[in-house]
């Protein structure tokens, strides 16, 4: 009984109230509709989507459409909508003007602009939005708010202006929309049309907000920040308005204020903000918003490592926006870059400038949301880190070039000095006649467990003092083979010199100094107290959370969890 209840309620709203004012109006509206009524929902929906009754079998179709849209299988929803403009074109003339076909065919027009408003396709969400205002001027019927639907296609027109980097004629229109907007009075005890005229003041002082921000960061003018700061507050106030409060008010004015903070250089200020955003979500997804900010922000604070961090898990989020990824593959390649991680850093670059010239022959605009990515500086970006992978490559060949030659030189001396000796031991062999005594003092040096020489053995302990200062350490395919494999020379004589030099093995040296540099890092940056154990695990190369535990502990005596416990009472 529930369901069907949800399902009347679905059928009522999208036919008696009309269809969506905006995305976030959609959401807010149908908040009550948990994913969990979804199925219920779309169980219904299909039971009477052969209805012969006209209106439920569109409001059913409709109810289909919401959703797969819902789930953002966009790809579905293009499909049953062109689907269901066929339908509604085979209907006789006296059908097709029925409020409920005029309502459907506005419900399709509506959901495919911000199918493709969604998806970054600009172009063709402007060209739903001249088919809908073309068919909104052929209606002829006093049922159908056309003030409504008009006001909602101007507002659109301004949206898509902004994102083909117009914003001075996206201004110009919502202007003359908020002005006529204004002379709008709704009494509340009118619920459905009282939201509606408060949707509409929201979304148009958002948007103003939203245009002057770009205008400001496109035309180096940060005083029209404060433009931007005044509609943005308006817009909250109209949205605490809403008769009942929408849940996500709180959340969308955090995410706006934000994006002022950042534009403003308060980097410090807006992660404050940014980690208030769990606590006033009430429910709704932030996580994209979060990780993007945090990784521009620590970027700009030169927190190399954070700023990676965050710029991982942002690109790992599934059906991210195409301008959040390619955001965090710039921040990837920038940042490795500057870590001297060049591989990393080249693999970065070239995912940025693949997503880059997908959207451009899509002719989407993905570059003027939150983080503007120039397409100038990331190739200029790529061509220096394939300039420095080439110029790695010239000092390794160099590198080895040398290594050769003074190993041979190596080679050819102790070979010489060899023969040296020989001779020496033939002329005394002839000069005394007890040859017995002699020889073991020659051959006493030879009785030393690794006779490694002087050299060789300068040279391990330079490369180790160097590996040190570099953290070559902490990378995870480090071993002793790689030093080994480096000087080229065997693992023998090197853990001889370690047992030698260092008083104890590779291993143990080793395991020490990662767990120094990641208790320095604790005890003096706070970002790394709040990672995981298994992310501080792979900070020194540690692939497994638990060998890492056990490493830290045993020459902690503590576990990391505790330390870092610790360290933040």
């Amino acid at each position: 009984m529930k369901e069907k209840i949800l399902f009347l309620f679905f059928f009522i709203y999208s036919f008696c109230y009309a269809q969506i004012d905006s995305k976030e109006d959609l959401n807010a509206k149908l908040d009550q509709f948990k994913n969990s009524n979804l199925d219920s929902l779309y169980y219904y929906a299909n039971i009477n989507a052969t209805s012969k009754n006209l209106c439920t079998n569109l409001s059913s179709k409709n109810a289909i459409i919401y959703y797969y849209y819902k789930l953002k299988n966009y790809k579905k929803v293009k499909k049953l909508t062109k689907k269901s403009l066929i339908y509604l074109d085979s209907l006789s003339v006296k059908e097709q003007t029925n409020v409920c076909a005029i309502k459907m065919k506005i419900s399709i027009f509506n959901r495919l602009f911000w199918v493709y408003k969604n998806t970054e396709e600009f172009e063709k969400a402007y060209n739903e939005l001249i088919k809908f205002s073309n068919y909104m001027k052929s209606i002829d019927d006093e049922k159908i708010d056309k003030f409504h639907y008009l006001t909602t296609i101007e507002m659109s027109k301004a949206l898509i202006k902004n994102e083909l980097k117009l914003e001075d004629d996206s201004k110009n229109i919502l202007l003359k929309l908020i002005k006529v907007v204004n002379q709008k009075n709704q009494d509340n005890l009118d619920t459905v049309n009282f939201n509606y005229l408060i949707s509409k003041k929201t979304n148009i002082n958002n948007l103003l907000g939203k245009t002057y921000l770009l205008l400001s960061k496109n035309k180096r003018k940060p005083e029209l920040l404060d433009s931007t700061v005044h509609y943005y507050n308006k817009a909250y106030k109209y949205a605490k308005l809403f008769i009942p409060p929408h849940s996500d008010t709180e959340l969308m004015y955090a995410f706006k204020m934000t994006e002022i903070y950042i534009t403003k250089g308060k980097f410090k200020k807006a992660l404050e903000l940014v980690n208030s955003y769990s606590k006033i979500s009430n429910g709704h997804e932030y996580r994209q918003e979060a990780f993007l900010n945090k990784a521009i922000c620590f970027e700009n604070l030169k927190k190399i490592d954070s700023a990676i961090f965050y710029a991982h898990k942002l690109i790992r989020i599934p059906n991210i926006r195409k301008s959040s990824l390619i955001t965090g593959y710039n921040i990837l390649s920038d940042q490795y870059f500057k870590n001297k991680k060049l591989d990393s850093a080249y693999k970065y670059s070239e995912l940025t400038i693949k997503e880059i010239d997908e959207t451009r022959a899509r002719k989407d605009k993905t570059y003027q949301l939150l983080y503007d990515n120039d397409i100038e500086k990331v190739k200029e970006l790529n061509k220096s880190i394939i300039k420095s992978e080439k110029n790695k490559y010239t000092n390794i060949i160099l590198v080895c070039i040398f290594i050769l030659l003074i190993t041979s030189g190596f080679f050819l001396y102790k070979r010489k000095k060899y023969k040296k000796e020989i001779v020496g031991i033939q002329n005394k062999e002839e000069e005394k006649e007890d040859i017995k005594i002699e020889i073991p003092k020659e051959k006493e040096p030879q009785k030393v467990e690794y006779n490694i020489d002087e050299e060789l053995e300068k040279k391990i302990l330079a490369k180790i003092d160097t590996l040190d200062n570099e953290l070559s350490f902490l990378k995870s395919d480090f071993t002793i083979n790689t030093l080994a494999k480096a000087l080229e020379t065997n693992s023998t004589y090197i853990s001889f010199v370690f047992n030698k030099n260092k008083n104890e093995t590779f291993k143990q040296y080793y395991s020490k100094k990662k767990i120094d540099y990641i208790v320095e890092k604790l005890n003096n940056d706070k970002v790394y107290r709040n990672y995981s154990v298994q992310a501080l695990a792979e900070e020194v190369g540690y692939t497994n959370a638990s060998a890492f535990t056990r490493v830290f502990k045993k020459y902690m005596n503590i576990t990391p969890s505790v330390y870092i416990k610790n360290l933040k009472e």
